[in-house]
């Protein structure tokens, strides 16, 4: 068994919902997320907030956490079937949300749990929506709240936007499911929480389909040229932080 990296965070008992996740338990992954926000070379803030959640423990808000505060409000609300209420949430964004739980279909699953094994360390997830069809065949959709104007470009770039399609690749290397359909569905978003005074933010009704097609090479080399390079370069911050914290209880 090759030697795990020493990550800062391990999967937790309480994940554990069934006997075969128990195996999982204590062992090292990152989430997608942290992947993005672990990027040296991008939003500086992000990675700052991220060193100092991740690897010191120390909690610092960003000053984009009214952004991720609705966007995980709109998720909750989505995957708990319009039964999660939030004060961020007024009847209007609640109605454009009902309408799009009308239209997914039946037998469809909310935050499906992915694990994907790369010998040294796991990479967990959560698919917003899985959708399974008799055929064999699975779709994979990810909610996402934001200015279409803006974010579009983002999650259309087939070069930067791995998601989805990690997520796919666990249903089709991992699981033997065959890939059907696999986009993202972007709920506009208006209001700016940066402004002097805050403004509040609320769904606009639009929502726009993002296709963001499958190819498991694609997926094969994103995690062999940047999530395993990633990985690595969070477990050596922690091994740092790790020798430094020793070095300095024993003074």
């Amino acid at each position: 068994m090759k030697e795990q990296l020493n990550l800062p965070r391990t999967y937790r008992a309480e994940l554990a919902d069934t006997k075969e996740k128990e195996s999982r338990i204590g062992k090292p992954y990152i989430s997608y997320s942290q992947f993005g926000s672990f990027n040296p070379n991008g939003n500086q803030e992000f990675f700052n907030i991220a060193v100092l959640q991740y690897i010191f423990g120390i909690k610092k808000e960003s000053r984009f956490a009214a952004y991720a505060l609705f966007g995980s409000a709109t998720g909750e609300y989505l995957e708990n079937k319009s039964k999660k209420e939030n004060e961020l949430l007024d009847q209007n964004d609640k109605n454009i949300m009902d309408g799009l739980i009308e239209k997914m279909p039946e037998g469809g699953e909310y935050e499906r749990e992915i694990w994907i094994d790369r010998g040294t360390y796991y990479i967990l997830g959560y698919i917003d929506m899985f959708i399974p069809f008799e055929e064999g065949e699975v779709t994979v959709i990810d909610f996402k709240s934001g200015s279409i104007a803006k974010k579009e470009a983002e999650y259309a770039d087939m070069k930067k936007y791995f998601q989805t399609r990690l997520y796919m690749y666990y249903e089709d290397a991992v699981l033997g499911n065959t890939p059907k359909e696999c986009y993202v569905l972007l709920l506009d978003r208006s209001g700016n929480a940066m402004a002097d005074p805050p403004e509040e933010l609320h769904l606009t009704g639009e929502i726009k389909r993002i296709e963001t097609p499958y190819k498991r090479e694609d997926v094969e080399l994103f995690l062999t040229e940047q999530m395993d390079t990633r990985a690595k370069y969070i477990a050596e911050l922690k091994t740092t932080y790790d020798k430094l914290l020793e070095l300095t209880l024993e003074i």
